[in-house]
This record gives structure tokens, sequence and C-alpha cells, in this order.
């Protein structure tokens, strides 16, 4: 801002250029998207919510992998016998798609993040779909609490697939 003396004696007094409003006005128009964007991060959506428990419940089974096998064989893969390397691997795995959950919560917003989390629940379910039906390593019990998780995920995703895009006003 300039400031100009206005006379001998006279108040110092402040006078904005045209060019001086027009900064003022952009920032405070930038200002306000930013106000409007925190707000809106601020409240997280209710399928924000559902992927941060889908992502404790995985916590679960990340746990189980790695500490107590027998677990994760009677809650997931009752019919087969496995390894400790088995139980790590689906730890590590689990804990991947755990990671995603929790990031998509937060940024719904996120195009790629959002399919990528998306991806993995249509992975998930096929995986454990092909366990039961062609593998048979599975109880219909089991498959039915992987399907409920996964698919409510991938219906609710689908239903929300634009809803999280920021509005972007049309330039005057």
């Amino acid at each position: 801002m300039t400031a100009y003396k206005l006379g001998v004696g006279d108040k110092l007094g402040t006078f904005k250029t045209q060019r001086e409003n027009n900064k003022v006005k952009v920032t405070q128009i930038h200002l306000e998207r930013k106000k409007r964007k925190g707000k809106a991060k601020q409240r997280m959506k209710a399928l924000g919510w559902w992927l941060m428990l889908v992502g404790s419940l995985r916590l679960a089974s990340v746990w189980f992998g790695f500490f107590n096998i027998w677990a994760l064989r009677l809650a997931v893969f009752s019919k087969t016998t496995m390894t400790e390397v088995h139980g790590r691997t689906f730890g590590v795995w689990t804990l991947l798609t755990c990671t995603l959950c929790f990031l998509c919560a937060f940024n719904l917003e996120n195009k790629p993040l959002y399919l990528a989390t998306f991806l993995s629940f249509i992975f998930a379910f096929g995986h454990f779909l092909t366990e039961y039906l062609v593998y048979q390593t599975m109880a219909i019990a089991n498959l039915t609490t992987v399907g409920i998780f996964a698919g409510t995920s991938i219906i609710w995703m689908l239903l929300q697939w634009n809803a999280h895009q920021p509005i972007h006003p049309k330039h005057s």
C-alpha cells in the first residue's frame, strides 16, 4: 500500500491506487476460498468415517497376521493350513490396504487415491471370492463377513464417485 502525504500540517492519509485495490480484492477472494476449503476439510463425510472404521478393522487383521496366525486362520482361512510367512504376507498386504483407507478418508477429493482405495476393495473381494469358490480355503461365514465390508465399500464409493470433487466457479 502506498502512503501519500496530503499536505503540510495535514494528517498522514493513505490512498490506494486502482491497481492496489485490485490486489486487495484478489487477496480477499483467495482468502475466502481457502477459508471455505478449510471448513470443507474440517467436516469428515460419512464415507470418510466408514473408511476409518474399515481401516481400523483391517488393523486387527494386520495384528493377527503378524502376531496371532491361528486367529487369522480361524477368522479367515479356516479350511487350510497357514504358515507364519503366509500370515506376515497377509499382514503386510492388509496394512497397505488399511493405509489406503485412512488416506482416502481424509482426502476424498483426491481422485487417484480414491480410485486406488476403490480398487483395493475390488481386489480384496475378488481374492476372497476366489479363495472360496476355486481354492475352497474359506468358509461361507468368513466370506460373508468380508463381503459385507468390501461390498458396502464398493457400492458406497461408486455412488459417491464424483460427489467429493471441489466446485470451481466460472470466471467472468
